[in-house]
């Protein structure tokens, strides 16, 4: 279970949409990150250790690195210590 979720992508996108809407459910601290600037208003207390990311299907690949790796480096994470990257392409909903 995440302390709290971070889901990248664009406003308009469908996909990170349904994801944020779907993290939202499980996890109050569920939080649409579409910029750096989005990161450097974030604002997570210490308590906050346990980071889930994901993004939107539509959302590059270097730019999901380059935020997990800005997130890592500004400390927003109290004990970080690496990245595990996984890759989920697309969100199914119920028929």
């Amino acid at each position: 279970k995440s302390d709290a979720m971070l889901v990248i992508g664009g406003r308009d996108s469908s996909n990170t949409h349904k994801l944020f809407d779907l993290c939202s459910k499980v996890c109050d601290a569920t939080h649409w990150i579409e910029s750096k600037d989005d990161l450097l208003k974030l604002d997570l207390p210490s308590t906050k250790n346990n980071i889930g990311i994901t993004a939107g299907a539509s959302t590059p690949d270097d730019i999901i690195l380059d935020r997990k790796f800005f997130i890592g480096l500004k400390g927003i994470v109290k004990n970080f210590i690496g990245i595990t990257i996984t890759n989920s392409s697309h969100i199914h909903s119920p028929s």
